[in-house]
């Protein structure tokens, strides 16, 4: 017979129950505690994160990536913030973007330092900057101590020279006949006087800046000057011609020496010493003055001093430079607390300014890389015109902020200065000097027509073009703008028909795209927008990885060689493509007759495609360094007018920067890059990286949204609640 089996008592029951709850909960502790050491070891160094924001507000852009990832050393990023208000929005959005950098990199280490409860770490830390710069700071500290010693010597020369004023005024028969004389030297007495006790002040306070945490040499070497040239500038000429000569010619007209011999000889002698005084002591520090000029400033420590003393100071420290940066400076016009305005109403108005922090960190991190090269690279910008798009600092005030906050230095070369306070015919300019060893871009804006007015005119254009052409084959890079028609300037022609590149830029034609009108009829359009570029070249290829567009109006057709040389090689940066495109010949002349161009000229050139803009690069040789040329045929594209424009978000209250067609200033920064030499720091900007999380959708992936917040979420409930309860009744 089979046997029965035993029947569990309630009391197994509960131990076998019991057993079973105690694993499941032992294991799903061990589960928990696997996944977070999992998440510990993965996840803690940031490596592995995910942005899910709909801003990217935890992404940095690719333009910081790159410029993080040539760090050649371990760089220190040091905040200044007082605790109480790291809960404030302003604070807590800067502390996050910094925590990214320190994220993105192990060469990043990021530190607090609290000013209000941390002094002595604080005067540690200052110290440290300090040190960084000793050596280069030694010549300007030996001058100073000279200084010192020579403001010393001064002040005890207006005590000798009081001295004398004094001795002079207790002359008896002064006082009772010379009442004039007696006016002068009282009012010396009271001005020497005072300055003495001020200087006497001012030399303690100078002589102890050595015993702060952080000297401002600088600071000190214009208070010595500022003082020494007051006495020997401004106050012993002004004895020497308000108390010397008048007294001594009042004497030789009233003081016989016949009558008043004793006391004419006793003040004519005071005023004598007095005139020796004045007139050796300036001659004595002419040693002096020339220390103190010669010494050379440190500009980096120097410029760390305003920067501490603002609100929110940030320290980015390199191995070899420190930059700082304050709260205000990464706002669009940020501006410093003023004394008597409440911080926290300080901050609430930076609130409603557009954050350009990663914008202004990254550029000064790569500054501090630029720092390696000795001296940095150099933009230049070459104006020969003042019409449209060819003023750097009226039409380019954006990039040439954003190319300087990188580190690079930028000049403005107006070979003719056309100021109306310069005469017509005044001499050309002398171009930028390029130092040894130093990288140069050349960047050739549009000219105007020679003006008939100077004689020197005529041959500026082959002036110009030839020292370009120059610099371009010793190693220096050139970025040509070359404009349509009557816009071309012999200086363009002559590097673009160089044997060495062989570019041929249709001048005389504009591409024009044929648009219809809300009438039907058919219009010419010279505004193209271009959504898409080659990817052949990294200057392009960064604007197709930002996804961003660009325009351009009024360009003319640029033609590669069709059988190139050996060791030059080309490569398309903006191609204008689509249906209904033409180049129109002739295209100014109609516009200066004030009427529209019109399609079907025999010189129109018809195309699904026209190339606007091109890079090419010679190879180097064993006698000439390698070259490169970026040629764009659009007069306007990299102007403000494409740059970042402001306005007030009506729901929020803040001020948005927008840039409608980021494409254009990047491609002519990362242009700037590569003809430097700079290619790891050519990528997507912060700027337009932020432009395109605000940017609007487009129609179609609205629709698409809509339609499945409304239709296909609801949709998928059901399926999902049906496929529930037909496993259930199964």
């Amino acid at each position: 017979m089979p046997k029965t089996p035993a029947i569990e008592t309630q009391a197994e029951r509960r131990v076998k129950y019991g057993l079973n709850v105690a694993v499941a909960i032992v294991a799903a502790i061990a589960i928990v505690v696997l996944i977070n050491w999992i998440s510990y070891r993965n996840f803690r160094t940031g490596d592995m994160r995910w942005d899910v924001t709909l801003t990217r507000q935890y992404s940095l852009s690719p333009l910081t990536q790159r410029v993080i990832g040539r760090l050649d050393g371990d760089y220190r990023i040091v905040t200044l913030f007082e605790d109480g208000e790291s809960s404030h929005e302003v604070v807590r959005r800067l502390r996050d973007l910094i925590t990214e950098y320190d994220r993105a990199s192990a060469r990043i280490t990021v530190e607090q330092i609290n000013p209000a409860t941390e002094p002595t770490k604080i005067d540690e830390f200052k110290r440290s900057l300090h040190d960084m710069f000793k050596d280069k700071l030694q010549p300007l500290a030996d001058a100073n101590e000279k200084g010192i010693a020579a403001m010393e010597r001064a002040t005890a020369e207006l005590e000798q020279l009081l001295e004398i004023v004094r001795l002079t005024l207790k002359d008896a028969n002064l006082k009772a006949r010379d009442t004039r004389s007696l006016v002068r030297l009282n009012d010396t007495e009271r001005i020497v006087d005072a300055r003495v006790r001020d200087y006497q002040i001012q030399l303690t306070a100078l002589k102890s800046y050595t015993l702060a945490a952080m000297p401002n040499y600088a600071e000190t070497r214009a208070k010595i000057r500022q003082y020494l040239e007051f006495v020997d500038a401004n106050l012993y000429p002004a004895l020497k011609k308000g108390l010397i000569e008048p007294v001594l010619a009042q004497i030789a007209e009233e003081y016989p020496k016949a009558l008043f011999g004793i006391t004419a000889d006793g003040v004519t002698d005071s005023m004598l010493k007095l005139q020796q005084l004045i007139t050796q002591a300036p001659k004595s520090r002419q040693a002096v003055y020339t220390d103190l000029a010669k010494a050379p400033g440190v500009p980096s420590y120097d410029a760390l001093f305003p920067a501490l003393a603002k609100e929110f100071p940030i320290i980015l420290i390199s191995p070899k430079d420190v930059k700082g940066l304050a709260m205000s400076d990464l706002f669009t016009a940020g501006e410093n607390r003023e004394q008597q305005m409440e911080r926290e109403k300080w901050l609430e108005e930076l609130k409603g300014k557009e954050f350009l922090g990663e914008e202004r960190l990254t550029g000064a991190l790569a500054s501090l890389t630029m720092a390696s090269l000795d001296p940095p690279p150099m933009v230049v910008f070459v104006a020969t015109g003042s019409s449209l798009a060819a003023s750097p600092k009226r039409d380019y005030k954006q990039l040439i902020d954003r190319l300087e906050g990188m580190g690079l230095r930028v000049e403005v070369w107006d070979p003719v200065n056309r100021s109306p306070f310069v005469a017509p015919d005044s001499k050309p300019k002398p171009a930028p000097r390029v130092q040894e060893g130093q990288k140069a871009v050349w960047v050739v804006l549009p000219g105007d027509p020679p003006d008939p007015n100077n004689p020197f005119a005529a041959q500026l254009p082959a002036t110009v073009a030839g020292i370009v052409n120059d610099r371009l084959r010793k190693g220096d890079g050139v970025l040509l703008f070359a404009p349509p028609e009557i816009e071309q300037s012999d200086i363009q022609l002559s590097i673009l028909s160089d044997p060495v590149w062989n570019l041929k830029a249709k001048y005389q034609h504009v591409v024009l795209r044929e648009m219809v009108d809300r009438f039907g009829k058919p219009q010419p359009n010279n505004i193209l927008e271009v959504q898409s570029f080659p990817r052949v070249h990294p200057v392009s290829k960064a604007a197709v990885d930002g996804g961003m567009k660009g325009q351009f109006a009024w360009c003319s057709p640029l033609e590669l060689p069709e059988t190139p040389k050996a060791n030059v090689t080309y490569w398309p940066l903006v191609e204008v493509t689509g249906e209904n495109l033409w180049a129109n010949y002739g295209t100014a002349e109609s516009v200066a007759n004030r009427l529209p161009p019109v399609r079907g000229d025999a010189n129109d050139i018809t195309a699904d495609r026209f190339l606007i803009a091109a890079a090419a690069e010679r190879a180097a040789t064993d006698d000439s360094p390698m070259q490169r040329l970026i040629v764009f045929t659009d007069r306007t594209f990299a102007t403000d007018q494409f740059g970042a424009e402001e306005f007030l978000d009506q729901e929020t209250g803040r001020t948005i920067r927008y840039t409608r067609y980021p494409a254009n200033h990047e491609l002519f920064v990362n242009s700037i890059c590569w003809l430097a030499g700079l290619e790891e720091l050519i990528a997507t900007g912060a700027r337009s990286q932020d432009v395109r999380r605000i940017e609007a959708m487009e129609q179609g992936k609205v629709r698409m949204l809509q339609t499945t917040l409304t239709i296909g979420m609801p949709l998928g409930v059901f399926v999902i609640g049906l496929a529930v309860w037909y496993t259930r009744r199964g």
